[in-house]
Formats: structure tokens, C-alpha cells, sequence
């Protein structure tokens, strides 16, 4: 059987490792801010602001926020979304008051199922989802595209 003398040292440092885990920052570089991303292949050079954040969304979409903030998104002066609740990963969807009220309000399906899934395919045909969707892919319309190198353009 193991004396207390042996057990101790062995839960002290179980202990410590296991507090050490909780109160980490896990390796961040010790902010608390939250990253999110707007659309699943993001939308890169939207000038973004929250209560504590601004700054430019990068290549993959992504912001930083605080939990419980809102976002402002601008193509230069032009406001394109504003209030919109910071997360993780938000949508085109969520650029809109009213469609993100829809989005709240499953649907029936033909098994008498609720499901999101009808709303939101339903959401994506509204007409200004579609007019902005298009607007921001169109500021990006290289993606996926190889891009020209300017002696192209220079010789003709």
C-alpha cells in the first residue's frame, strides 16, 4: 500500500495540471476576443466594427468580437449589414432583421416534421439576400479564378 507521503506529491501535481488546463488560455495570445466568419468561404476586405473591435475581414471571412457584441459591415462608406449579433459563423441570412426573425420559425414538412431547413430554403430566394449575396461575391470575383499578371494587360 503507498504511504500518504508518496500519494500527496502525486495529487498535488494532478491537481496543479488540472487547473493549469482550466484557468490556460489555451494558447491564444491571451485576448479574450472570439473569432467569427462570415459565409463558409468568407468574404475578404469588409470593413467591419463592433463595441471594441474594427478592422478588415481577412482572406477566410473572419472578424474578431467580443461574446454579446453586434457588427457593422461596410464596403467603404456604404453600410451593408448593421446590428447584426456577433458568432462564430454568420450568414448572409443574419445581414437582415427580418429574415433572422424568420429564420426562428421551423416549418412543417411533408413526414409532419419541424425543420429550419424549409424556412431557410425558403429565406434564400428573397430577392435583397440574393441582390447583396451577389454584390459581395462580385467584390471577389478572382476567387477560385487564377488572376492575370499585369504584363499581360501591359503588352496588349
Amino acid at each position: 500500500m503507498m504511504s500518504v507521503r508518496r500519494i500527496a506529491p502525486l495529487l498535488f501535481f494532478a491537481l496543479m495540471f488540472t487547473l493549469t488546463g482550466c484557468l490556460g488560455d489555451g494558447g491564444s495570445s491571451g485576448s479574450d476576443t472570439q473569432v467569427g466568419r462570415l459565409n463558409f468561404h468568407g468574404f475578404s476586405g469588409l470593413s467591419y466594427q463592433t463595441a471594441s473591435q474594427s478592422g478588415t475581414t481577412n482572406a477566410r471571412g473572419e472578424f474578431r468580437y467580443y461574446p454579446g457584441e453586434t457588427l457593422e459591415l461596410r464596403v467603404g462608406d456604404l453600410v451593408i449589414a448593421s446590428g447584426v449579433p456577433a458568432q462564430a459563423f454568420i450568414s448572409p441570412l443574419e445581414f437582415f432583421t427580418d429574415l433572422r426573425a424568420d429564420l426562428q420559425i421551423p416549418r412543417v414538412d411533408d413526414e409532419q416534421l419541424r425543420t429550419h431547413t424549409l424556412t431557410e430554403q425558403a429565406l434564400l430566394q428573397e430577392v435583397k439576400l440574393l441582390n447583396l449575396t451577389r454584390f459581395l461575391m462580385s467584390l471577389d470575383w478572382t476567387q477560385g479564378v487564377p488572376r492575370a499578371k499585369a504584363s499581360t494587360f501591359a503588352n496588349g
